[in-house]
């Protein structure tokens, strides 16, 4: 041994820990030495410290060695324990090793030789036994988690022993077969299968045998029937040993109680399924729906054209001359007629959308002049009601500017501007409505809108900002205002559908519509949008 041993010598006689000193010198092995004197004193030092051996004179003068030899087995002191004797009669060592000690040596024989030899062997199987007590218990250990595993686990387990035909059920396979432990105390294959469901059986038994004789995997779905009767699906794994020549003698694998798992999921395919006719349904009817609506509008479209022009022509006089009087109830009743004109074209607008049926087409073209021309038009209805109507171009804009270009559908960004400067004059009672126009440098990327793959290498965008001073918005009036048919709460509301046609009609030029308002500071309505090019005069 190269390693230092740490020893102990209980021994009265200064003479004889001289020559256990001595021998072990001699003998050239490399010791830690520690020495007590009597019983007390070597209790005293072993509940301070552990050594690698410890020899024990037999006569103490508190106790003898026997006695102190059993005292430390009960207290469970494994160190190896040499006795040393000067009787070396065959009872005493009967005595001692009945005891607990190791080995004994007669103090008439002590020898550098026989110390080193008796140490040496105390200590190798010492070591021996304490390697295969940790073996020992480490197989229990794994036994006994194996045994809980198997117990305890919620899916079945079998072991099938095929050179003896015997399997071995787990307490969860028998809860799945819906058996007791004492119906059968040793179970076969041929008791394994005849759990199979019968229409199941002749696919197991294949499965089986290939799995053994070609290694197949062995994974499969099957019914299991129970001794009541009632039906259990159930996966079935298992995986064969094999010894050195590769033939199979044991198989062992777990069943899985899925029944509650295929129930939900024919319940959810039954829910699913009448989910899916009552979307079915659903869209049905909302098709239907859409394409009344549809129609609807468009025949109403008719006779409130054709009503129209009779009013234009009544209102020239073509068929006579009329009264003062008449000419204002056919002023009010070509306003009314105009109003409900514009509601029908809007409804019939939003269901195009709405049913993907409405076709843009887009070109470059000078958004500018279009908004001069909105202006022109709706400034007599600001005018009547006293309010100023402006048009304000913003750095980069200028006086200079002849050009401002997008491209999208001209008609409908028309549509678009009509309606958010419309709504200004008609909810504005005093003051003004401004239309500003300016620039924006923003990534596209910004916008989760502009997702066209034209707009990656647009960095310049175009604000048209409708400002006005009229009441203003509510906070929650602001997040509903562009949804279908949602209006304020002010009497002067419409359809609700002008704004919602708004920013369909901006989404598809993948821009941006919004709003910012104060309860009686009045309100800004923004669009944004991919701004193409700019032109000065000279």
């Amino acid at each position: 041994m190269d390693e230092t041993l740490t020893i102990l010598v209980v021994d009265d006689d200064e003479v004889d820990r001289m020559t256990v000193r001595r021998s072990f010198r001699q003998a050239n092995l490399t010791i830690d030495l520690s020495e007590a004197s009597d019983y007390a004193n070597a209790i005293a030092i072993l509940q301070q410290q552990t050594f690698d051996c410890i020899f024990i004179d037999y006569r103490l003068p508190d106790k003898d060695g026997l006695a102190l030899v059993q005292d430390l087995r009960n207290a469970g002191v494994q160190t190896p324990l040499v006795i040393l004797t000067g009787q070396a009669d065959d009872q005493t060592a009967v005595e001692l090793m009945k005891a607990g000690a190791s080995d004994y040596l007669s103090k008439d024989r002590l020898s550098p030789k026989a110390l080193s030899k008796c140490l040496h062997n105390v200590i190798r199987i010492h070591r021996a036994e304490m390697d295969a007590a940790l073996a020992n218990q480490r197989l229990r250990e794994s036994e006994e988690r194996y045994r809980f595993v198997l117990e305890g686990s919620n899916d079945g387990i079998w072991d099938w022993d095929l050179l003896r035909n015997k399997i071995y059920f787990n307490d969860r396979l028998f809860q799945i077969a819906g058996l007791g432990q004492d119906e059968f105390s040793t179970a076969t294959f041929e008791d394994f299968l005849h759990f199979v469901h019968p229409d199941e059986r002749l696919r197991f038994e294949s499965a089986v045998a290939a799995h053994l004789d070609y290694s197949a995997p062995f994974d499969l779905e099957v019914r299991l029937q129970r001794s009541s009767g009632d039906e259990r699906y159930c996966i079935v794994r298992a995986k064969a040993q094999r010894d050195i020549q590769g033939r199979p003698f044991r198989m062992a694998g777990v069943v899985i109680d899925i029944t509650e798992r295929r129930r939900a999921e024919e319940k959810l395919a039954v829910q699913n399924e009448l989910l899916r006719q009552t979307i079915e349904e659903r869209d049905q009817i909302a098709s239907q729906r859409e394409d009344f609506v549809s129609r609807l509008t468009h025949d109403l479209r008719t006779p409130l054209v054709a009503a129209d022009r009779m009013l234009t022509l009544l209102r020239d006089d073509t068929f006579g001359p009329l009264s003062s009087q008449v000419h204002e109830v056919l002023e009010v009743m070509s306003g009314s007629n105009q109003n409900l004109l514009q509601m029908v074209n809007t409804l019939l607008e939003v269901y195009r959308y709405e049913a993907g049926r409405k076709s843009l087409t887009f070109a470059p073209f000078n958004i500018l002049t279009l908004v001069r021309e909105v202006i022109r038009e709706l400034a007599p209805l600001a005018a009547e009601k006293q309010i100023d109507l402006g048009l304000e171009l913003n750095a980069p804009f200028g006086p200079s500017t002849e050009k401002i270009e997008v491209s999208g559908d001209r008609i409908e960004l028309r549509r678009v501007i009509v309606n958010l400067v419309g709504n200004a004059i008609k909810f504005t009672d005093q003051g003004s409505v401004t239309v500003r126009l300016r620039e924006e440098q923003r990534s596209p990327t910004a916008d989760p809108l502009a997702t066209a793959p034209e707009t990656e290498a647009i960095a310049h965008w175009l604000a048209i900002d409708v400002e006005d001073t009229g009441p203003g918005l509510s906070p929650s009036d602001q997040q509903l205002i562009f949804d279908r048919f949602r209006q304020t709460k002010d009497r002067r509301s419409g359809s609700g559908l002008g704004l919602y046609l708004s920013r369909r009609i901006v989404d598809e030029h993948h821009g941006t519509i919004g709003v910012q308002s104060q309860p009686g500071n009045g309100s800004t309505f923004t669009v944004q949008l991919p701004l193409a090019k700019v032109a000065v005069l000279a």
